[in-house]
């Protein structure tokens, strides 16, 4: 800018009350289930709403008129003890939430100094949007040093009410959000033995919408990390651990590459 660039912006102040409810019954002594209503708030960040910059994605619009979301969720699911050595959780949610905050393309381009132009994009209220998923995790203790687990979580989002004063031509009603996979699942391998305690993981992350407009999105791809370590009895202990073992290169939800395979060698003193 030629000159600088000073605003007033007016005292804003929220108060909310966020009750949950939860009940559980035990139908056998292996078998439990649960349910749960509960209601979140979130009141707008002053980094959103008076400052405006560079971000990964683009130039981020500072908008003073953000509101605070609320949420409503219901959740209902159940723990199952199969035996003494395998366990399995299933679980289903869904919510609902009101003036969501959503980062929205604004239609306008700015130069950040890369080699294309970038989005111009704001921190928004959406009226009204909705989350539908479902989970399970099961564990098997093979022996006890040997364990095994797995998880898998498919998560369904849809933008059910949209209004931009700013922009009337704009319309993300019917769209899905951004940053949330589809579909994740991760599972674990743990080895505890006397020469050395191996722990083996595998992570999937699954098809994740990049921008509002649903246009582009993140491959899905998977990442493998593998962790050593062992404790010595004079109280020293080492940690060697490998992440992304096979240099997964796949860009992040902000746009950015990640580190790729990166390996750490860690010694802890006890005293």
């Amino acid at each position: 800018f030629i000159r600088d660039i000073s605003d007033d912006f007016t005292d804003s102040d929220w108060q909310q009350f966020s009750p949950k409810l939860a009940l559980q019954y035990n139908v056998r002594r292996d078998l439990g289930i649960y349910a749960s209503v509960t209601t979140g708030f979130m009141p707008p960040k002053i980094d959103d709403m008076v400052k405006s910059g560079k971000i990964s994605k683009g130039f981020k619009l500072a908008n003073p008129g953000l509101k605070p979301e609320t949420l409503i969720n219901y959740e209902l699911g159940l723990t199952w003890m199969v035996n003494d050595k395998i366990s399995i959780e299933p679980s289903a949610y869904y919510s609902r939430g009101y003036d969501f905050q959503y980062f929205v393309a604004t239609g306008d381009s700015v130069d950040t100094g890369g080699t294309d132009l970038k989005p111009v994009l704001q921190r928004q209220n959406i009226a009204e949007i909705e989350i539908a998923g479902a989970e399970i995790t099961a564990l098997w203790k093979v022996l006890d040093n040997l364990s095994l687990s797995a998880n898998y979580s498919f998560n369904y989002s849809e933008i059910l009410e949209f209004n931009d004063p700013n922009n009337e031509d704009k319309d993300l009603t019917g769209k899905g959000l951004i940053e949330v996979p589809i579909h994740m699942a991760n599972s674990s391998f743990s080895w505890q033995n006397k020469v050395v305690n191996v722990m083996f993981e595998w992570h999937f992350l699954g098809k994740e919408l990049y921008n509002d407009e649903n246009t582009k999105y993140i491959e899905p791809h998977h990442l493998f990390d593998l962790k050593l370590t062992k404790k010595l009895p004079q109280g020293i202990g080492f940690a060697f651990t490998v992440k992304n073992i096979f240099d997964d290169m796949t860009v992040d939800r902000k746009g950015k590459l990640p580190p790729g395979r990166f390996v750490m060698f860690d010694v802890v003193f006890e005293f």
